[in-house]
This record gives structure tokens, C-alpha cells and sequence, in this order.
């Protein structure tokens, strides 16, 4: 085929092509929405006036031509129908239309649309000529309601876009882009469409009608990239989507034998059909990562809103009850003290369970920032010794604590996040062991430091220590029914300790009597 004489082809095509994968963009990005849906409507119809007004020139054979002329002026009226429709709901994802409008407009509209497909409104060419100058064509008698209908839906739109545009009271937002360009779009179709062949039968602009639409495709590429119209989150791959069509449609422009015509056209269709799936596939998967992002969100809130309302007056409880039993042992007698004992232990057990729940809640959504400096890691073991020594002492629990007086035991860490997860392991000891003894090893080399947290609590099987790292790992057996636990401890200390650099593991001996937890942590300062 000549290059030249099928740029016009050309522009058809990329206006076509990128008209399509802009409709079904928005449309994809919210199903539900009557304005997006409106949209598709609107650039697929003008998608088909494009393409039916370029190959109605193209025939020699009067009737045919004639016939397509009339599909023409048929998808003409349904555009003007549903740009009015579209910017009368513009930007609400619902709406509520009026009777008249449901009772008296759209059936007009039908009706007219309904005309434009009989001899009513075009009746064909005077003299058998279709392009060109001098091309005379023949008014029906239903023309001039064709006309009025819409000429009068598209001025009516354009006052409606308009007076939003007024409202919001703003001249730089994406509404007054799309009205600048769908102004100039029709200017330019009214004056090649319409009044060129009507009155001065100059019909050679016609066939360029696709490219008319350009300056409204390009303002509402424009404001959606620009202003975020239609709040789409895919713009990327639109572009590259449109680009890859384009791209296809040229090959079939200038392709040269009529088997290059067919085969690169059927390309060209499998590529609209392949996009327009990818396109629904990312819209899809942008929309459940934004879904995501929204719970996380609430989430977010909830957790802040437990630690506030749940924990800090738990902790407050927790406070009073250590006051009374600290200040009224001689006053009291020993059932109340009981009583107060087992309010402590609930509480405790209580705060416990939410920290470590608002904890992991923010490990595993990457919100925890570690702070690392120089720590004293058996500095750290004794705060933590002596935070609990209290409770060992109530249990009768038989404390060792073993250390290398010779070992080094300076370590690059987050001091605070490190006291929690080895306290952890501490606490989780004493809660479990009834009776027995509680060993604590510290040594190091030259490399790492070797901790190793030993009780004589409840039996567990060698098969299970693993398990007790999980996220709400289940208790170390049946006897331990009566303990209260979240089951998040153990994990939280993991990933704490896998944060440092180092590795954290339980083992059992045969007879499951003794639990072993091990900490090993490289030394970085």
C-alpha cells in the first residue's frame, strides 16, 4: 500500500486504539460506577463512529456507501445521547436520573437513532459522488429533528460540564481540560462533519473525522495522568497498552500484499483482545492491593486504639494490685491477699497477651524500627533477672545463673527490643515450670556469644520445640491447660534475634523433663 494515501487509515487506528484502552481502563478501575461505565459507552461508540465514518468513503458502490453514512449518523446520535448521560453524572460513582430524563429523553433519543437508519433523515447522494467536492447529499424529511437532537444534547452537555466546572470553583483541574478539548473536538466535527457537506457539499474532510476526536482523547489522557481523573492507579501500563496497539495497527498500515493485510490484521485483534485482559487483570490486582492497604490501615488503628484503651489501664491495674499487696499484708487477711494474688496473675497474664499481640502486629507489617548501639548484653540478662525475680521467688523456682567472668559480651543491639525477647524466653520458663530449677548459661568466643535458658517446667516431647516457634504456637502439653498464653512470645523473640543477625532455637532431651532455649548472637562492635 502507498504510506500516503493511508495516513489517514493510520490516524483512524491510533485514535481507535487509544480511544478503546482509555475506556476500558476506567472502566476496569470501578466496575460499579455509573460514570466509568457511561465512559466505556462513550469511547467505544466513538470508536465505532471512527471507524464506520472511514470505510463509508471508501466504497464506490452508492448503496453500500449510503447504508454506512446512515450507520454513521445512527452512532452519532447515541454519542450525543451519552455524553449528555455522561456529564450529567460526572463524577459520582452513583446516580439518580430524573423521570424526565428516563421517560422522555433517552426514548426521544431512541427514536431518533431509530431514524437515522431509514431514508427519513439521509436519503443519499444526488449525483452517485461520495467524496470529494461537489458531493450533493439529500436531506430527509426527519433531518432537521436529527439536527436539533444532537446538536442540541451536545450543547446542553458541554453547559452541564460547564457549570461543574463553576461549582468547584477552580479553572486548573481535570473537568475543565476535558472541556476545552471536547469543545475543540466539535467545533471541528460540526464544521468537516456537518456544515461542509450539508451546505457547501464538500465532503473530502470526512474520512479525517477520527482525528477530529483527538483533542478530546488527548485532554482526558491529559487530566488523568495529570490530575488523577477517575483516580486511576494503572496509567503505566494504559500507556504501554496503547503503544503496543498502535504500534500493531501501523504494521497493518503498511503492509504490502493483501496476506500481510489479513494476517497483520488478525494480530492486530488478538493484541486489542490481550490487552484489554491484561488491563482487567492489573486493574483487578491494584484494587485488592488497595483493599489491603485499607485494612492494614484499620488494623493500624485498631492496634493503637488496644494499646490505649486495653493495655494502659491493664497496666494501671496491674500497678494498684502490687500496692495493695505490698501495703496491706498485715491489715489483710490471708483469703483477700489470695484474692489479690490471682488479680495480679490475671492481669499480668492479660497485659501479656496484648503486648504481645500489639508487638507481632507490628513486626509483621514492617512498622518496627530497630535502634542498634552499644549494649552489655550481661548487663541486660541481670535488668532482666531482677525485673523477675520476684515471681521466681513466689514459684520456689531454683535459680543457677553461670557465666564466663573472662567473656566478652559488648554487642552491637537494639537494647530495648533484645530485653524483650530475652525476657521472653525468661518469663515463658517461670510460667511453665511449677517446680524445679531455672538455668541460665552466658559465655562467648571470639566471634559470638552463646546464650543458653534451661527449666525443668512442663514435660514437652522432643518433636515439639520447633512448633513453639510458630505464630500462636500451641502449649508445651495437655497439663498446661490452665495457663493463659497468646502463643506469640516465642515468635516475636525469634524474629528479634534473626533481626540481630543471629540464631534462636529449642531443644528438648529424651525424656522431655528438661527445655533448653539457645541464643547465639555475632559479636559486631
Amino acid at each position: 500500500m502507498n504510506s500516503l494515501v493511508n495516513l489517514d487509515l493510520l490516524s483512524v487506528g491510533v485514535m481507535v486504539a487509544v480511544t478503546i484502552i482509555l475506556g476500558f481502563t476506567v472502566y476496569f478501575n470501578n466496575r460499579k460506577s455509573i460514570t466509568n461505565k457511561l465512559f466505556l459507552a462513550l469511547s467505544l461508540d466513538f470508536s465505532a463512529w471512527g471507524i464506520i465514518n472511514y470505510f463509508a468513503y471508501q466504497f464506490t458502490d452508492i448503496n453500500v456507501a449510503t447504508t454506512l453514512i446512515r450507520i454513521v449518523l445512527f452512532t452519532a446520535t447515541i454519542q450525543s445521547l451519552i455524553l449528555l448521560e455522561f456529564f450529567l453524572v460526572l463524577p459520582n460513582e452513583n446516580y439518580v436520573f430524573s423521570k424526565i430524563n428516563k421517560y422522555i429523553y433517552i426514548p426521544v433519543g431512541v427514536v431518533v437513532s431509530a431514524l437515522t437508519l431509514t431514508r427519513y433523515v439521509f436519503l443519499g447522494s444526488l449525483d452517485g459522488k461520495i467524496l470529494g467536492n461537489n458531493a450533493v447529499f439529500l436531506r430527509g424529511s426527519a433531518w432537521l429533528l436529527f439536527v436539533l437532537f444532537s446538536g442540541g444534547s451536545i450543547i446542553i452537555a458541554i453547559i452541564i460540564l460547564f457549570k461543574k466546572i463553576y461549582k468547584t470553583k477552580t479553572s486548573n483541574n481535570g473537568m475543565t481540560i476535558i472541556f476545552v478539548g471536547l469543545v475543540i473536538t466539535y467545533i471541528f466535527i460540526l464544521n468537516f462533519n456537518l456544515i461542509l457537506p450539508m451546505v457547501f457539499h464538500n465532503t473530502q474532510y470526512i474520512i479525517l473525522g477520527s482525528l477530529f476526536m483527538f483533542p478530546f482523547i488527548a485532554c482526558t489522557t491529559y487530566a488523568i495522568l495529570k490530575h488523577n481523573l477517575f483516580k486511576l492507579k494503572v496509567t503505566e501500563t494504559m500507556l504501554m497498552a496503547i503503544a503496543l496497539l498502535i504500534i500493531s495497527f501501523v504494521e497493518v498500515v503498511f503492509s504490502n500484499s493483501v496476506t500481510e493485510v489479513i494476517f497483520r490484521s488478525c494480530v492486530f485483534l488478538f493484541s486489542a483482545l490481550f490487552v484489554v485482559l491484561i488491563l482487567k487483570v492489573v486493574v483487578r490486582e491494584v484494587g485488592q492491593r488497595k483493599e489491603i492497604k485499607e485494612l492494614t490501615e484499620v488494623k493500624s488503628s485498631l492496634i493503637s486504639l488496644a494499646r490505649h484503651n486495653i493495655a494502659n489501664p491493664l497496666t494501671a491495674l496491674k500497678g494498684y494490685v502490687s500496692i495493695f499487696q505490698e501495703e496491706m499484708v498485715d491489715e489483710t487477711s490471708q483469703r483477700k491477699l489470695e484474692m489479690l494474688d490471682a488479680v495480679g496473675r490475671v492481669t499480668d497474664n492479660l497485659v501479656s497477651i496484648i503486648m504481645d499481640f500489639l508487638d507481632v502486629s507490628k513486626l509483621d507489617d514492617g512498622h518496627i524500627k530497630y535502634s542498634f548501639s552499644k549494649t552489655d548484653l550481661e548487663t541486660l540478662i541481670e535488668e532482666i533477672l531482677e525485673r523477675y525475680k520476684q515471681k521466681i521467688a513466689l514459684k520456689n523456682i531454683n535459680l543457677i545463673y553461670n557465666r564466663d567472668e573472662d567473656g566478652r559480651y559488648i554487642i552491637r543491639a537494639d537494647r530495648e527490643k533484645l530485653f524483650h525477647a530475652v525476657g521472653n524466653i525468661i518469663e515463658n520458663s517461670i510460667k511453665y515450670t511449677k517446680e524445679g530449677n531455672l538455668n541460665i548459661d552466658l559465655s562467648s568466643d571470639k566471634k559470638k556469644i552463646s546464650l543458653k535458658i534451661s527449666d525443668t517446667g512442663i514435660r514437652i516431647l522432643p518433636s515439639t520445640p520447633p512448633k513453639l516457634l510458630e505464630k500462636f504456637s500451641p502449649t508445651r502439653n495437655k497439663e498446661e491447660a490452665d495457663i493463659v498464653t497468646s502463643g506469640l512470645g516465642l515468635y516475636f523473640t525469634k524474629q528479634v534475634i534473626k533481626a540481630h543477625g543471629g540464631d534462636f532455637h529449642i531443644e528438648s532431651n529424651k525424656e522431655g523433663t528438661e527445655t533448653s532455649f539457645y541464643i547465639e548472637l555475632p559479636i559486631n562492635f
